[in-house]
């Protein structure tokens, strides 16, 4: 695996649920912003070719607790002729250990002819 990016991300009171702990649709949407930040400095934001997750996983392993810093890395694991996939690491400044690890397989798509 390839180190693409490392995020640094403040772990907000918003952001937990009910039992005090990170809510699961958040790792979620950190994937998404760590996504974001690797294609912008690519520049593929910019390119008529998209890209959409065709499937995501991910797996709990230690719960974030307020107030702590995310740490979020992510790696290529695998190209494809149309898709790769993205590995993901989660880790907490303040707790020491891998906190949830996910992968996201994303597909390239051609919007015009509607087709990988």
């Amino acid at each position: 695996m390839k180190l693409l990016n490392i995020l640094e991300l403040p772990l907000r009171w918003s952001d937990m649920d009910a039992y005090n702990h990170l809510s699961h649709a958040h790792y979620f949407h950190l994937m998404t912003e760590a996504r974001a930040v690797l294609f912008k400095a690519n520049k593929l934001i910019e390119s008529n070719l998209h890209f959409v997750a065709a499937q995501v996983e991910c797996t709990y392993k230690i719960p974030y607790v307020y107030p702590d810093q995310i740490i979020l890395k992510q790696y290529s694991e695998s190209l494809g002729r149309s898709s790769f996939i993205l590995h993901y690491e989660f880790y907490a400044r303040e707790r020491p250990g891998l906190h949830a690890q996910a992968k996201a397989r994303m597909v390239a798509f051609d919007p015009l002819a509607k087709k990988p």
